[in-house]
């Protein structure tokens, strides 16, 4: 809504991660040419530390980016897999069936098979765990077994561990020195100073198309400094929420009196009626239905919190966890004019189109946006209204089984190349969002939906 006033071609401030606009400043350009380095020369495993919001997954998706070419990339965003949940983890992602009734012992002997013929490709497996301070003990003992596998002459896993201050306390228990061993490299994250978020502000408008970015003023820039604490997904959400402040009284400039009003919103947990009445006075009764109309259609415009503050994924590659029908009916809005919002025939129709996802899955991908029970399909109905018209035809539908209890999982695509694929992630309306959509391998959505024609990975 802003954009036109000050100059600019869209969000500035998303809260979900674009490479396209890696802020290299404050060390991170430094930290993500040493892990990459690390990793090229067989570290084995490395850790990457930071605070809630301070951009450790940007710098991961970074590091994957630049590896791809020469590695096989497994992710693992849920942080609460259990011992025998990681090599079932691991395994699909690399494109293995895990037959029901597999044992540990075998699902592991064909992990390492398939890590064997990826070395001999010339390539190296690479296992990024997110929130790995939250993994039980037991699991990050298993990742230390993991690091083991390897020939001769080199590893055929690598692991890099990425989470917040306190895996640094967990991986000091004398239980864990182990693996608190093994690691060859650390790396920690710092917040931005008072300067470096001036220089972030400005770098990130220049992306978005401005000029010169030179739209907050020096006082500006201080008191974000100090609301923002320097963590890169507060300043965000505060400087979107300035920005549009500035914009609904017409200023040319952030000024510190627009920081106080996005601090003030920010920490108020009632709906924020004093920004309609603010919005209202600048842009009419038409242009605030516009302003709710776009806001629930661009993730620029933070209202609420489309992600949870916590920064946790609820789901993980190859088994996501399972949001619920309440926790859908709340991303979508509980009331809905919408007929797409009550369409449960839909959920049929995109279910019954799931052969168009079969086909050559290598070097394909999908965006997963989200699994939940299958229980209320009102409810899932509901959440994909959100969904734009022009990509309907592009969601698929499937049934999954976890823990025993049946689910329906999401997925969207298929997209030719991981560029395409995350640049749709960055666009997805924002209940679409909440529950952090992730981009997957095709191959391993395949073998979860049984489309897989079967392979050499038996």
């Amino acid at each position: 809504m802003y954009y036109r006033h000050f100059g600019i071609d869209g969000p500035p401030f998303p809260l979900t991660p674009d490479t396209e606009r890696f802020y290299p400043g404050a060390g991170r350009g430094d930290i993500l040419l040493a892990m990459q380095h690390a990793l090229r020369d067989g570290a084995g495993i490395i850790k990457l530390t930071g605070e809630v919001g301070s951009g450790k997954t940007m710098l991961a998706r970074m590091l994957m980016e630049r590896l791809a070419d020469g590695a096989q990339i497994v992710y693992l965003a849920n942080p609460s897999l259990e011992r025998n949940d990681i090599h079932q983890a691991i395994a699909l992602e690399l494109g293995l069936r895990c037959e029901p009734g597999l044992s540990g012992v075998q699902l592991l002997d064909r992990i390492q098979k398939r890590l064997i013929e990826i070395h001999r490709q010339g390539r190296t497996t690479i296992v990024f765990i997110e929130e790995a301070q939250g993994m039980p003990v037991a699991s990050l003992e298993e990742v230390r077994y993991l690091s083991n596998l390897e020939t001769s002459r080199s590893r055929l896993l690598q692991i890099v561990l990425i989470g917040q201050p306190e895996l640094d306390e967990l991986l000091a228990r004398r239980d864990l020195r182990q693996l608190d061993d093994r690691i060859a490299h650390g790396f920690v994250l710092p917040p931005l100073s008072m300067n470096e978020v001036h220089d972030y502000l400005a770098f990130r408008l220049r992306c978005a198309g401005h000029a010169s970015g030179d739209l907050f003023t020096p006082a500006a820039c201080r008191m974000l400094h100090r609301a923002s604490g320097g963590r890169l997904r507060r300043l965000h959400v505060l400087a979107d929420k300035a920005l549009l402040a500035a914009y609904a009284q017409g200023a040319s400039r952030v000024l510190p009196g627009h920081v106080r009003r996005a601090c003030r919103d920010r920490e108020g947990s009632r709906f924020p009626w004093a920004w309609v009445r603010m919005l209202a006075a600048s842009v009419g009764a038409a242009g605030l239905a516009g302003f709710f109309l776009f806001g629930l259609l661009s993730p620029g415009i933070s209202i609420g919190k489309a992600v949870p503050e916590s920064g946790t994924v609820p789901v993980e590659q190859g088994k996501p966890e399972t949001v619920s029908p309440e926790a859908l009916s709340r991303a979508a809005g509980k009331e809905s004019t919408d007929p797409a919002a009550t369409d449960t025939g839909f959920i049929d129709r995109r279910m019954a189109a799931l052969g168009d996802l079969a086909g050559p899955g290598e070097r394909r991908y999908a965006i997963q946006l989200t699994v939940t029970h299958d229980r209320d399909r009102t409810a899932l109905a509901r959440y994909l209204s959100a969904l734009p018209p022009e990509w309907r035809s592009r969601l698929y539908i499937y049934p999954v089984e976890i823990g025993g209890r049946a689910r329906y999982s999401v997925v969207l695509g298929s997209f030719d190349s991981l560029g395409e694929a995350r640049e749709l992630l960055q666009r997805l309306p924002p209940a679409l969002a909440r529950y952090r959509p992730y981009v997957r391998p095709l191959a391993a959505i395949q073998l979860e939906a049984g489309l897989a024609r079967g392979g050499n990975h038996t």
